[in-house]
């Protein structure tokens, strides 16, 4: 779950994908017809003969979802052939992910990616890259050298590549350590998401007032709406420096499960994840977060702990995730999800530990306003003129000369490039409009030397106790996020991830900092032990689901920031049934919890639109007839509804499209143009605003807001009640528009469809053959969670699990997954989509300890050229 808009990636590439629908359709039929037996043709299995020093291996592709299942006679054979697996299904990923994380895009696609390099130009990754793989071991040198190995092997090995890179007229090549570096700092960037806040924050400030800014982007409690839900409660704050973890194997005899109070330990808040990428001039999306708890195994049919995770990212094609099972000649084994371009299983368990990741919202960036002379040479601190660090970027444009850009840097960090994000709009719109004309300097530890991140994370597979994974995870220096684990000792727990700046007071934070004052400067970090985290809570769960980390008191106050708190809500009401119950708690209900579609936000919601529309307040303003009528049939639907999203409610079309309709209404005043107010009323902030307002409404109060003017109730009074009713018209209006007057048709499902767009081609003629659309259920406050674009002619859903994965720390076994989309990046391969209906239909594979399917056998061969290969082996493209 990123905060970056569509994942970041999608954003960008929706941007650079201008100008491909002309001589991408002209090419198309010449190009499958000339490559379509071969595509269509199923990969060979059988010896393939490589130039390789690592040994060995085996990839036997799971026979129905193409799940890679590798195995090695050494761990540098297992890497390597992770790394050739990626490329032989996402060679077209990889190149795409380069391109993004290093700022290449307009090697692929013109001008049209200027903008977006430029950005990650501005970030100046690559100067610390050198340095982060200094701090590598030689082990783990040796490990990123196997996979990427493995990559260049496979690449070097076909023939014909995807048909993606004959369409867009480039060409693969070598992939080095930098582009394995520079993803991983992109995704760590794209999960940072608290300067988005700051940046959205100060913004609204600037031309409102910080009243008003707290109200949409709140942090505390202050601006809170429904139950306060937090990670960590008060109860579970100790003083003690050190903390011991359970080591007994029988987690029903632990007394560390007793150690430590936790009263709501999913105290979550249902994350509407900032649009940052908008998917159009007229409507911007929005995204919101990912869920993950676990269970201790005293409340378990296992008796071991069990853990779900289920991170919430865009939908595309390719898929953001690929599945991925690695055996370690050791005995170790790790399954999970891994992103392609990083020799990692990033949410996954090994034989003994298992892990889920959220965003964390944490407060580990600072943007510092900066004020440069005239030559944009120096910039004003502590009272004198400073020299900037200048450089200049060379950037390759695809058919045009190169572009000579310079990016600068101060000592708080580099200054972003920020016509980019304006140009992008959605979340980031309102933030940047008030002082776009003054530059930001980017504080963050992942663009500073000694970054830890690619070091812990190739030590993932060493772990086996939580100890070593406490340890581990304490070295991400720039990756802020939520980690939920379980292990099969018996330990549940929570560590947010980051390095955090100390600050006089965290209220600093929440907006720009001046740069130019030296009491603003970082000097010192908080230690990594001292980041938030609860072990063995006494509830039995712990749950992360982009809520509030802390309760406002211990651990330094940091991740205060607030958000709705339904679908945290929601999973502590069903852990806390069960375990009241005394229910051993099985991966079937964890399965059954992760698919759940009730609505907490509108259970809270609904009663206070029934109490607000009367027939008497229907009849103070100017509605028909038979608008009144529609309004109380839309009521009466509301007053049965059981408050579950799912595809053939009537109920959760009315409520979902009211709920749009609605903020449609709202905030003309103060955001007139429409793009930038729908940045703000489609955040995944605005559930509090939204829920304190229908609740202050509903009591009388606060009817005739300024936030509710309009066009629409111009000189009326309670302008606000009007637009509660006035919605509902609108409802109408719009479910008329989409789906005919046939009631029958009335269904969520039949507006809400999931949209696998491909990047690019999905904007584009090619749309038909390489999208795929399916029905769906859920919105941004359930537990499966969907967030919508709200771009005509649907609701379409833009955000949702990207991954899935429920296990017990019993054995490896019992551990079940599935992944979006499908394995493979070739829309001719047969595992190109067929991934597509797990989520709406929760399908999961089951690891299996004996998987049979398609089986590779790459043999250590340092004499053989893959030029010289059997013409049977020469092409593994999908």
């Amino acid at each position: 779950v990123r905060c970056v808009q569509e994942t970041g990636t999608w954003g960008i590439i929706k941007m650079v994908s201008k100008g491909l629908i002309f001589w991408v359709s002209v090419l198309l039929i010449p190009i499958l017809s000339f490559f379509g037996l071969k595509y269509l043709t199923r990969p060979p299995s059988g010896l393939i003969l490589l130039p390789n020093k690592y040994g060995n291996a085996k990839i036997i592709y799971e026979s129905t979802r193409g799940l890679p299942y590798v195995e090695g006679e050494t761990s540098l054979a297992v890497y390597f052939a992770f790394g050739y697996t990626h490329a032989a299904d996402r060679l077209y990923t990889l190149q795409i992910m380069r391109g993004i994380a290093r700022g290449k895009l307009s090697e692929m696609f013109g001008a049209n990616g200027l903008e977006a390099d430029k950005l990650i130009r501005s970030l100046q990754v690559e100067s610390v890259i050198d340095s982060e793989m200094e701090l590598l071991s030689k082990e783990k040198k040796e490990i990123l050298e196997a996979y990427i190995d493995g990559i260049n092997s496979y690449a070097n090995s076909i023939t014909i590549l995807p048909l993606e890179f004959y369409l867009l007229g480039i060409k693969f090549e070598k992939w080095t350590y930098k582009d394995t570096l520079a993803v991983l700092k992109f995704l760590s960037f794209t999960l940072s998401c608290h300067w988005q806040l700051t940046s959205l924050r100060t913004g609204i400030a600037a031309k409102y007032g910080k009243v008003l800014a707290e109200k949409l982007v709140p942090y505390g409690i202050e601006n809170s709406f429904l139950e306060e839900e937090t990670i960590i409660n008060k109860n579970d704050i100790v003083d003690k420096k050190e903390e011991k973890v359970n080591s007994t194997e029988e987690p029903k005899d632990s007394k560390k499960a007793e150690t430590k109070k936790l009263e709501d330990p999913s105290k979550h808040q249902s994350t509407k994840q900032p649009p940052a990428g908008a998917q159009s001039k007229k409507s911007p999306a929005s995204m919101r977060g990912s869920n993950t708890w676990a269970v201790s195994g005293k409340h378990t049919a296992s008796g071991k702990p069990m853990l779900a995770a289920d991170p919430h990212l865009s939908h595309h094609l390719p898929g953001e995730m690929y599945l991925v099972s690695l055996s370690f000649p050791s005995g170790d084994k790790m399954v999970g999800c891994s992103i392609p371009g990083i020799p990692a299983v990033l949410i996954g368990r090994t034989n003994t530990i298992s892990w889920g990741v959220t965003v964390s919202l944490i407060e580990n960036i600072d943007l510092f306003s900066i004020q440069l002379n005239k030559g944009n040479t120096q910039y004003w601190y502590d009272g004198a003129w400073r020299d900037l660090m200048v450089h200049t970027e060379v950037i390759k444009i695809k058919g045009l000369p190169d572009f000579k850009y310079p990016v600068y840097k101060t000592h708080h960090g580099p200054i972003l490039h920020y016509p980019l994000i304006k140009e992008l709009g959605g979340f980031f719109a309102v933030g940047n409009a008030a002082y776009l004309d003054q530059p930001y300097a980017f504080s963050w530890f992942g663009v500073k030397e000694n970054d830890r991140t690619i070091s812990a994370i190739l030590e993932m597979k060493n772990i086996h106790t939580v100890d070593e994974f406490i340890e581990t995870v304490q070295k991400f220096d720039g990756l802020a996020a939520s980690l939920v684990f379980a292990s099969a000792d018996g330990d549940i727990g929570y560590w947010a991830t980051g390095k955090i700046p100390k600050r006089k007071n965290i209220k600093d934070a929440m907006y720009s900092r001046d740069g130019s004052l030296p009491e603003n400067d970082w000097k010192e970090v908080y230690p990594a032990e001292e980041n938030p985290h609860v072990i063995n809570p006494e509830s039995g769960f712990v749950i992360s689901c982009n809520n509030k980390i802390n309760p406002g008191k211990g651990f330094h106050e940091v991740g205060t920031t607030a958000a709705s708190n339904a679908r945290a809500m929601r999973a502590t009401k069903l852990l806390s049934s069960l375990i009241k119950e005394k229910t051993p708690i099985t991966l079937q209900h964890m399965k059954l919890i992760q698919n759940d579609v009730v609505d907490q936000f509108s259970v809270a919601i609904t009663p206070h639109l029934k109490k607000i529309v009367t027939e008497e307040m229907m009849r103070k303003y100017p509605f028909t007839q038979k608008e009144q009528e529609i309004i109380k049939d839309f009521i009466h639907s509301l007053s049965i509804w059981n408050y579950q999203q799912d595809k053939e409610s009537k109920a959760a079309l009315i409520y979902n499209v009211w709920e749009e309709e609605l903020f449609s209404l709202l905030l003309h005043k103060y955001f007139p143009d429409e793009f930038e107010r729908e940045s703000i009323t489609h955040s995944f902030y605005v559930d509090h605003f939204l829920g304190k307002m229908m609740e202050s409404w509903a009591k009388g109060k606060e009817q005739d807001s300024d936030f509710c003017q309009n066009n629409f109730n111009k000189g009326m009074k309670d302008k606000c009640i009007y637009n509660v009713i006035f919605a509902l018209v609108l409802t109408h209006k719009k479910i008329t528009e989409e789906l005919g007057t046939n009631q029958n048709n009335w269904k969520w499902g039949n507006m809400h469809t999931l949209v696998y767009k491909h990047l690019p081609f999905g904007d584009t003629p090619l749309k038909p053959f390489f999208d795929r659309i399916v029905s769906s259920p859920g919105n941004s406050n359930t537990l499966y969670m969907a967030t919508n674009h709200f771009i005509k002619p649907g609701q379409e859903n833009a955000c949702g699990p990207v991954f899935r994965m429920v296990t017990s720390m019993d054995t490896i076994e019992n551990t079940y997954l599935t992944a979006d989309g499908g394995q493979s990046s070739s829309v001719l391969s047969e595992h190109y989509d067929d991934l597509v209906d797990s989520l709406t239909e929760a399908k999961y594979i089951k690891f299996d300890k004996k998987p049979t399917g398609r089986t590779v056998h790459l043999v250590n061969n340092p004499d053989s050229s893959s030029q010289q290969q059997p013409n049977d082996y020469l092409s593994l493209s999908r």
